[in-house]
């Protein structure tokens, strides 16, 4: 895997402090932008507002990860829920490149909220090209209006009577996607390839060369997916939040609970997020 400004874009948009140049592939949405500028200005104020933030690294999301977050989407909100509830949770900040998009991401809630609607957000998605696929500006400081949501045609094919009800939409399942990750992030154990700017990894399964000047970080799952090789009663593999003591403070760690059946035999991925040997048949 090689990563470098030709191929993606945005990435130097990172280096450079600032949207230099968006391109728009499809007409409706050439026509519908050129008539409403300030959607793109404002696209352009919040990513250099968030600049700083979004220069902390990239992440490679892998597809066994991807998966491993929707599998267990709901629960992982639920988690997220909990914790900006008990006030642990304030800032939710991530860049990620899944397939072709990047996504570019920052969440603040404020104290006391427990929305995910909170008061600052920003979340912006292109392509490798730099076209956009979705804006959702939701911050006094950069749009003091209200709040801007725009989603090309191409992303989200939709009909343009139903454009504000299935944008919604798209951004809930979105927003519960990222909280996903950010729970795996952030609670789990999760094994990471860590590529610093302008340097080359290569491990067991790739080759991974940065050719940019921030941080690559590759998100995998495989580690925890295991084989059941016969039939009978299959538990599926599942998260929880375990409570744990860290330098003598309570806190929680998201574990995984593999699968198992109750009769058989189950054989383990070479690494698991948790060996949990209460699910034992």
């Amino acid at each position: 895997m090689r990563i470098n400004y030709k191929n993606w874009t945005p990435l130097q948009w990172i280096k450079n402090g600032k949207i230099e140049r968006i391109l728009c592939c499809d007409r409706s949405d050439v026509n519908f932008l050129s008539d409403h500028d300030w959607i793109l200005d404002c696209a352009a104020k919040a990513f250099s507002y968030n600049v700083e933030i979004f220069s902390g690294g990239v992440h490679v999301v892998k597809e066994s990860f991807y998966e491993a977050v929707v599998d267990s989407e709901e629960r992982l909100f639920n988690v997220f829920s909990e914790h900006v509830q008990a006030g642990s949770v304030r800032r939710i900040s991530i860049v990620f490149i899944y397939r072709k998009v990047i996504t570019f991401f920052c969440h603040e809630i404020p104290e006391g909220g427990n929305d995910l609607y909170g008061s600052k957000t920003t979340l912006l998605m292109f392509r490798q090209d730099g076209s956009p696929c979705l804006f959702f500006v939701e911050d006094r400081d950069i749009l003091p209006e209200g709040t801007l949501l725009w989603v090309t045609g191409l992303y989200v094919p939709y009909k343009t009577e139903n454009r504000d009800n299935e944008s919604k939409k798209v951004l809930l399942g979105i927003f519960r996607t990222i909280l996903g990750i950010d729970m795996f992030k952030r609670f789990a154990n999760v094994e990471t390839i860590y590529v610093d700017a302008k340097k080359k990894v290569v491990n067991h399964r790739e080759k991974v060369l940065n050719e940019t000047d921030v941080p690559i970080i590759l998100l995998d799952s495989t580690w925890f997916r295991n084989i059941i090789r016969n039939e009978g009663f299959g538990v599926r593999g599942h998260f929880r939040m375990q409570p744990k003591k860290i330098n003598g403070e309570n806190t929680h760690e998201l574990i995984y609970i593999a699968p198992f059946e109750k009769h058989g035999y189950n054989r383990r991925a070479g690494k698991d997020i948790h060996q949990n040997e209460s699910a034992q048949p």
